[in-house]
C-alpha cells in the first residue's frame, strides 16, 4: 500500500469515526434510515443526527428484499409505491449530503438492483451523491469490486456474514477488498425484533474476527432493546446495526420519544 492510498484510506469517514469511537470507549450507532416513507428526508436526518445515530444506513427499495422482515419490506414497498426510484432515492441523499458533509452515509441494497443499473452506473451514483460506503446483499464479498471498471477509493465496501458463517465464507471476507466494517447477523434468519440475544454470539464474533484483524465487526438483526446493545458490546461487536426496530418507533412513536428511545440505544453502547 502506498502513502497515497494510505492517505486516502485513513480519510474515510467511517475509519475516522471507529477510531473516535475506540477512544471514547464507545461503540457505533449504525441505523436503518428510510426513503419515500413520508418523512423530508433532511428533517429526518437531523432526528437521527440529534440522537446519536453514527451512520445512516439509507435503504434503497427494492421490489424482493428477501433478507428483510415485513416492518422493512412494508417501508420499501411504500417507497416504491410513492414513485422512489433509486436515481430519485439518491437525490435524497444527494440532499442530507449537503447538509451534513461529514456524516457516514451508507447506502444498503441488494444485488438485483446494482445488476439492473450496471455497477459502473451505480458506483457513479455513490460518488455523484455524497455515499461513502456501500453494502450489497446477495453477492459474493468481492463481487461488486470485482464487476466495476474501476471501484472508487472514496468508498468503503462493506462485508456482510451470516451468524452460523463457514470457515470458507470468513476466509473469502478476509480475502475481499473491504473495508469499512464487517456487517455480522446476530441471530439467523430475517430481519426483525427477537426478544433475546444469541447465547454463541461473542464466540462467533471471536471466531469472525481471528479472520478479519483489526476491521470492525458489528451486528444487527433482532436488536429489541438497550440491554441487546449491551449483550452485543458485551459480546465484542464495535457496534449495532438497528433496523427494524428504529422503523416501528418512526410509525408508533412521537418525535421526542424516538428521539429518547435512540439515544438509550446509543447510551447502552458506551454501558
Amino acid at each position: 500500500m502506498t502513502n497515497d492510498q494510505s492517505a486516502t484510506i485513513a480519510s474515510h469517514p467511517l475509519q475516522q469515526m471507529f477510531q473516535r469511537l475506540k477512544q471514547e470507549r464507545s461503540g457505533a450507532m449504525i441505523t436503518y434510515f428510510p426513503i419515500g416513507v413520508g418523512f423530508d428526508s433532511v428533517h429526518l436526518a437531523d432526528v437521527y443526527d440529534s440522537c446519536g445515530v453514527d451512520v445512516l444506513e439509507i435503504g434503497l427499495p427494492t421490489a424482493n428484499p428477501y433478507m428483510d422482515g415485513k416492518i422493512v419490506t412494508k417501508a420499501m414497498a411504500q417507497a416504491l409505491a410513492g414513485g422512489y426510484t433509486v436515481e430519485k432515492c439518491f437525490g435524497e441523499i444527494l440532499r442530507i449530503r449537503r447538509k451534513y458533509p461529514n456524516k457516514p452515509l451508507e447506502v444498503f441494497t441488494y444485488t438485483e438492483t446494482v445488476t439492473e443499473l450496471g455497477p459502473d452506473r451505480f458506483l457513479r451514483l455513490c460518488t455523484d451523491n455524497g455515499v461513502d460506503s456501500v453494502l450489497i446483499v446477495g453477492a459474493e464479498p468481492a463481487w461488486l469490486a470485482n464487476e466495476a471498471t474501476a471501484f472508487p477509493s472514496s468508498i468503503d465496501l462493506l462485508g456482510l456474514s451470516p451468524y452460523d458463517f463457514t470457515d470458507e465464507h470468513a476466509r473469502a471476507l478476509a480475502a475481499a477488498p473491504l473495508s469499512g466494517y464487517v456487517f455480522m447477523q446476530a441471530t439467523p434468519g430475517v430481519t426483525g425484533k427477537r426478544d433475546h440475544v444469541m447465547p454463541g454470539l461473542g464466540d462467533r464474533i471471536s471466531a469472525l474476527r481471528g479472520h478479519l484483524g483489526d476491521l470492525p465487526i458489528c451486528a444487527g438483526f433482532g436488536i429489541s432493546s438497550a440491554g441487546h446493545v449491551r449483550d452485543m458490546r458485551a459480546a465484542g461487536a464495535d457496534g449495532v446495526i438497528v433496523g427494524s426496530l428504529a422503523l416501528e418507533w418512526l410509525s408508533t412513536k412521537t418525535e421526542a420519544e424516538f428521539k429518547d428511545d435512540v439515544r438509550e440505544l446509543k447510551e447502552a453502547l458506551a454501558a
